[in-house]
């Protein structure tokens, strides 16, 4: 039995959302060669993927393609250590583009994201977006946006 999402008000998913920016950019501020991925990276990154599948799975695994897909592994401590703060950077602004989505289409007394088997067949389709580059419908903005810049603008490949 899967758990459902976690309901919480606008003001607080905003507030959460900044907490975990301003998490990753005290790790950005700090980050070497030798902290990288230490402690404070850990709950960074690990509390911010929970928070968002408490929103929506789908989420959770799009911030982790997102924020991960472009590590080719470096060959040498400075080429690791810029793509480390490359992955940071990414990490910081994907959660601007959620805290953007939530002051854009959360209603103020709006729960966060209502399970899909909550989603009547008649809300998905009302819901749908499509991208103004090919047609193509997507689910939310969040979706489309990322399909946007990773196939129409090839962002983070």
């Amino acid at each position: 039995m899967g758990k459902k999402p976690m309901r919480i008000s606008k003001s607080d998913a905003l507030e959460l959302i900044d907490q975990k920016i301003a998490q990753f950019k005290n790790v950005l501020t700090n980050a070497n060669y030798e902290n990288r991925y230490d402690e404070a990276y850990q709950l960074a990154f690990d509390s911010t993927e929970e928070l968002i599948n408490q929103f929506s799975s789908d989420t959770a695994k799009e911030f982790k393609f997102i924020t991960c897909s472009f590590f080719p592994g470096g060959s040498s401590p400075s080429r690791e250590l810029d793509e480390y703060k490359e992955h940071l950077r990414a990490c910081i602004a994907q959660l601007k583009i959620y805290k953007k989505h939530i002051l854009a289409f959360w209603e103020e007394d709006e729960p966060a994201h209502v399970s899909s088997k909550e989603t009547t067949v008649s809300e998905a389709k009302s819901s749908q977006i499509r991208c103004p580059l090919c047609g193509q419908t997507f689910k939310s903005v969040l979706e489309m946006e990322t399909h946007r810049d990773l196939i129409h603008y090839g962002l983070h490949e």
